[in-house]
């Protein structure tokens, strides 16, 4: 089952659910084993979490930002442009301009 997944960086992505399995607290928790469709990376998150939604309700908004090709865009559907969002400090940034 394909669902949308919210990565530790508060990004949407998809995912298939591998597996499910029971464990035993002190209650029983369901866990559903998750992989990313990109990359390697597999989660197991409580079945219950908000990080898991149905498939497209989060991936399919045009107003979240995604990865696309390794990096982090941010669309603007009115103004009909993209935006790169960057981990980069503010400094390392007026380095980058004063260089070119």
């Amino acid at each position: 089952m394909v669902v949308d997944i919210r990565d530790p960086d508060y990004v949407w992505c998809t995912g298939k659910v591998i597996k499910t399995t029971n464990k035993y607290h002190e209650k029983k928790i369901k866990y559903a084993m998750i992989k990313y469709d990109k990359g390697n990376k597999k989660e197991e998150i409580p079945e219950g979490s908000q990080r898991i939604a149905t498939k497209g309700f989060f991936t399919g908004r045009e107003d979240l930002p995604k990865y696309e090709r390794g990096k982090l865009v941010m669309r603007n559907a009115e103004e009909g442009v993209a935006y790169i969002i960057s981990k980069e400090s503010d400094d390392s940034s007026e380095e980058k301009k004063r260089e070119s």
